[in-house]
């Protein structure tokens, strides 16, 4: 576990979110102010966590939980969790969408740290990209500066895959649906690739996400290279169950 920060020192402002009156008791455009190790496999689409990275990316998660003082059985979404982290800091959450550059931006604001949010995002795309933001600058409090823009914008996609759908609450969730990839997205609202990722990340069952990019999760299987595991998409093997996801042209492989 990392060392405790402060992490209200300095504080942290969320531009661009837009939300309906009762959500979270605010409205749309107004301000409020609140209170003061990756491995790399074959394939260079490849994109398998070790099992020490899943182990850090659920304890920053859970550790964010702890500090906003929210149960991971429940999770509330990354803006009220942002919000509920931020309750002791000085911080402003408004809609600013001419801020904002590209889907998200975390850029320093003097002492305070803004996160920019374009309201523009279809909702699964805004809540990813706030929990992206939220776990970048969650990296800036503790002091860990990754070298590898690739490796660092990998890490905060773990996290927010973990603010979003926390191991415990996702746990309760596959009780439920098992791997109904359609379900569980719905559940938390985020995308069905993030769903069967975070099902192997988990449950620990082999499976390999195939679409612009190969990415596996889960416990080692022999999947060889990005090549065979393409391959293997593509044709009928004993063994191994084939899923087509409905709301991105992408095809999910169980061992």
């Amino acid at each position: 576990m990392p060392v405790e920060p402060d992490l209200w020192d300095g504080g942290l402002i969320l531009l661009g979110v837009t939300l309906q009156p009762g959500a979270g008791g605010m409205m749309v455009g107004r301000s409020w102010s609140y209170g003061s190790s990756r491995h790399q496999a074959r394939g260079a689409g490849r994109n398998v966590p070790s099992e020490t990275m899943l182990l850090e990316r659920d304890n920053a998660a859970s550790y964010l939980y702890r500090l906003a003082r929210r149960d991971p059985h429940s999770p509330p979404g990354p803006v009220t969790l942002a919000i509920d982290l931020l309750e002791r800091s000085d911080a402003v959450l408004e809609v600013d969408p001419s801020e904002v550059w590209g889907h998200g931006e975390l850029v320093p604001d003097g002492v305070r740290w803004q996160i920019h949010v374009s309201n523009a995002l279809d909702p699964e795309r805004f809540d990813f990209t706030v929990a992206h933001e939220l776990a970048e600058w969650y990296l800036k409090r503790i002091g860990i500066r990754p070298t590898d823009p690739v490796a660092k914008e990998r890490c905060c996609d773990g996290i927010a895959a973990a603010l979003i759908a926390p191991r415990e609450a996702f746990q309760d969730s596959v009780r439920e649906h098992g791997d109904d990839f359609a379900d569980l997205a719905y559940d938390f609202r985020v995308t069905q690739t993030c769903a069967a990722l975070r099902f192997g990340e988990v449950s620990n069952e082999p499976l390999a996400v195939v679409g612009p990019t190969v990415r596996v999760r889960g416990r080692a299987w022999r999947w060889g290279t990005d090549a065979d595991v393409r391959r293997l998409a593509a044709a009928a093997r004993p063994g191994l169950r084939k899923t087509q996801l409905t709301d991105q042209r992408r095809v999910v492989l169980m061992a």
